[in-house]
């Protein structure tokens, strides 16, 4: 097994071995790259185009609505654009 960069080993089923176990830099742009492929999936043959900024598909409203889902009243969360 070989070591990271500081000469350490690495833990097991921690890869990329430069990346703590919680990085959202990592985790979040893959997370979503794979919810967008469930989208997607609901729409064969259509084509969506996703707007990362805004969170958004610019060309289906239908597809939007997979994106987030209506919350009870006083349980909604106010999403910070970052």
């Amino acid at each position: 097994m070989g070591t990271t960069l500081n000469g350490a080993k690495p833990p097991w089923g921690n890869k990329p071995y430069d990346y703590p176990g919680s990085n959202f830099k990592y985790a979040g742009p893959f997370t979503e790259t794979i919810q967008l492929g469930n989208v997607c999936l609901r729409y064969p043959g259509k084509s969506l185009a996703w707007d990362g900024v805004n969170l958004r598909f610019t060309n289906n409203d239908e597809a939007n609505k997979l994106i987030t889902k209506g919350y009870r009243e006083g349980w909604d969360i106010k999403l910070s654009k970052a």
